[in-house]
């Protein structure tokens, strides 16, 4: 399929859900035997990078990084990446434990959602 697509470079990754899953490895096992590819499992900081590298990239002719502030979110199923930028420098990420694979677990437990952080 990737063929089909004219896809010559893939590098897979996985996030939060695969990060914290007790089957990971076993979940990681069965990609490569199913489909020869390596699945890197990346933390949290590693994903809001990625995610920035995203949007500049994405917007780099219709915004202006280096002279905005500006606030990144991106929703994932098990986790919600926040990213503040000023005038193109990170001011400040975080990953907060919250996204829709969790939600109903934690209405159920009347949770407090705990974030994990790194300030740059």
């Amino acid at each position: 399929m990737l063929e089909s697509y004219g896809v010559r470079r893939m590098h897979a990754i996985a996030t939060s859900a695969v990060r914290e899953a007790a089957t990971a490895t076993n979940f990681i096992d069965q990609v490569f035997v199913r489909t020869g590819m390596d699945v890197e499992v990346i933390e949290g900081a590693e994903e809001n990078r990625l995610n920035l590298i995203a949007v500049e990239q994405s917007l780099q002719n219709h915004f202006e990084f280096d002279k905005k502030n500006c606030l990144i979110i991106e929703v994932g199923t098990g986790s919600t990446e926040v990213i503040v930028t000023t005038a193109g420098e990170v001011a400040l990420t975080r990953t907060l434990l919250i996204g829709p694979l969790r939600l109903p677990q934690q209405a159920e437990m009347g949770s407090r959602i705990p974030p994990r952080s790194s300030a740059c």
